[in-house]
């Protein structure tokens, strides 16, 4: 199907958009949360995983669209740039997806009281997942071809393979029984009537994810199975910002959580009969009866 010259700078007017909206989406959400991220993550003594990821998940969507934005409107660009950008591209959206599920399978395993069975299955799951979407890619592969620079500046995507939308299914098809795992595990806690606060802000904010992520993913997969040519990274930008927003918030209303509730017991620990506590910086505590 061919297009006017007028229709392809219009579509890569509107990618490009996305990818601003995208950008300032996540920067937005930033400022709203920064005051808390300094509170309970940047002040947290201790240098942990948790910690570690966090951080990572936290600036490392920023800096790739950055990066994408920066690489859609440079101008005069070779096409040797074009191609090695377009698998920085690539490697960068699996390492998104990765730290996210990595972060909400953590979340999955403290639920489910650290259930090996469910580890090994976690890891069956990731080598499937990113198996599958490597043998489609292995297929055929989509080229990045600079822009005529008096037309429109920077990289865009050229005709992929008719099968390369198939890439999308493997992350649908995990996404999908990791919200289930959730789902179960909220339905057995309802059942037993179980009261953990802490219990019922994992499970929320871990099914908002799934759900949202499996939106994303289900909307890139249609958009480059039947959108033209042309379109097919309208949505792309989202698939990072929207889950370093959301595992970000997921760990931050965790730690806040946590951080009210050790609060209060310090505070409980004021109010004992017959005896007193005194809580001194290093976490001791020294008790006289």
């Amino acid at each position: 199907m061919e297009f006017s010259l007028a229709t392809l700078v219009s579509a890569e007017r509107i990618v490009n958009a996305s990818c601003f909206a995208s950008l300032a989406f996540l920067l937005y959400d930033h400022v709203l949360t920064f005051d808390t991220e300094i509170r309970l993550v940047w002040n947290y003594p201790g240098h942990t995983f948790g910690k570690g990821l966090f951080l990572f998940n936290r600036y490392f969507g920023p800096f790739t669209l950055i990066l994408y934005i920066s690489m859609y409107t440079w101008p005069f660009v070779s096409l040797k740039v074009c191609t090695d950008y377009h698998w920085v591209e690539i490697v960068s959206e699996v390492i998104a997806i990765v730290t996210s599920q990595s972060i909400l399978m953590t979340r999955l395993y403290a639920v489910y009281e650290r259930n090996i069975k469910l580890l090994v299955l976690f890891g069956i799951l990731f080598v499937a997942e990113f198996s599958g979407s490597l043998a489609v890619v292995d297929t055929g592969f989509p080229q990045s071809i600079p822009g005529p620079p008096w037309i429109w500046a920077g990289c865009y995507v050229g005709p992929q393979p008719p099968l390369y939308f198939l890439t999308w299914i493997p992350p649908l098809i995990c996404e999908s029984i990791l919200c289930f795992l959730m789902l179960y595990k909220a339905w057995t806690k309802y059942k037993n009537n179980c009261d953990s606060s802490l219990l019922r802000l994992i499970i929320r904010d871990s099914v908002l994810y799934f759900l949202t992520m499996f939106a994303i993913f289900l909307i890139n997969c249609l958009a480059w199975a039947l959108a033209s040519q042309n379109y097919l990274q309208v949505a792309l930008w989202w698939s990072i910002a929207l889950p370093c927003s959301l595992c970000s918030r997921l760990l931050l209303n965790m730690r806040e959580r946590i951080y009210v509730s050790e609060n209060a017991q310090r505070a409980s620990n004021f109010t004992g009969i017959g005896s007193f506590r005194v809580v001194v910086p290093s976490g001791l505590s020294v008790e006289s009866d």
